[in-house]
């Protein structure tokens, strides 16, 4: 009986997951990302289902305005997802995404104009982005995250990617994001051993709270290659702003040394196994 029971469930899971987008999940005729209520859809699934979606293809057909909705929170976000990594691959196919507003904060004493504020670290979520936790099979690619979206963050995130193993590639960011710990990122906010960050573009602007951070990636244990970043980093240390342009320090340390990182209008870089990338 409890044989039936489990394949009763998979079954019914199997139906829910095949029926809650146009399309198949495959290469050929991936998932249809059409609307909001398609990539909440996403988000729930990922984030209270836990699915990881290995080797399923996910696709968008447009633009898509989340219009600030609190139900999405981003894709694989909650700290479970740390094992659940989401591991398709999704294809924005140029489009943009636009109304994303994620806080992550929460607050012992709340910032003001004269004070930074104190958070309260156990209670703040980390890894936070369009997409929390992309997996070793995962793949982000060809998405841009518009202006008009608010990303207020704790540390290791970004507005693509918080934590990948995988790949990114071919993404673009212009959102301002506000983080007030380390790993902060444009693109990614810490990428592990393996990972891939491509063709990637960085113009939103990145104010942070403490070290390793970075306008593509705030740390990268993987591969970095012909990214872009024209964004402003600023960082504030116990009310110390270091201000650097174009990711080229981090602190007195020179990024992507040898890349011409810090040279005007040349900010991409390509390396492998270094920690900061501008």
């Amino acid at each position: 009986m409890a044989k039936k029971i489990y394949l009763f469930v998979l079954v019914a899971l199997s139906v829910l997951t095949a029926s809650a987008w146009d399309g198949e999940g495959t290469e050929s005729s991936p998932y249809l990302i059409k609307t909001k209520a398609d990539l909440i859809e996403l988000c729930t699934q990922t984030n209270v289902s836990l699915l990881t979606y290995d080797g399923v293809y996910f696709k968008m057909t447009a633009d898509i305005d989340l219009e600030g909705d609190p139900q999405f929170t981003g894709i694989a976000t909650t700290s479970s997802n740390n094992t659940k990594r989401f591991s398709a691959t999704f294809d924005g196919d140029g489009h943009a995404i636009h109304g994303i507003n994620i806080d992550a904060m929460e607050w012992k004493t709340a910032p003001t104009e004269t004070s930074l504020g104190t958070p309260n670290g156990t209670k703040c979520t980390n890894n936070v982005g369009f997409i929390g936790y992309l997996g070793v099979k995962g793949t982000l690619k060809n998405l841009v995250i518009a202006r008009d979206n608010k990303f207020v963050l704790f540390g290791y995130g970004a507005a693509l990617v918080g934590r990948n193993y995988g790949t990114v590639t071919g993404c673009r960011n212009y959102a301002n994001i506000i983080g007030y710990s380390s790993d902060i990122g444009g693109i990614v906010g810490q990428s592990e051993k393996g990972s891939v960050i491509s063709d990637c573009l960085n113009a939103g602007y990145i104010s942070t709270g403490f070290v390793e951070n970075g306008g593509i990636v705030g740390k990268s244990s993987g591969i970095v290659e012909r990214c872009i970043n024209l964004g402003r980093v600023e960082i504030y240390i116990q009310g110390f702003k270091q201000d650097r342009y174009r990711g080229r320090y981090r602190g007195q340390r020179l990024w992507c040394p040898g890349a011409r990182c810090g040279e005007p209008g040349n900010c991409g870089c390509s390396l492998q196994g270094r920690r900061h990338c501008g």
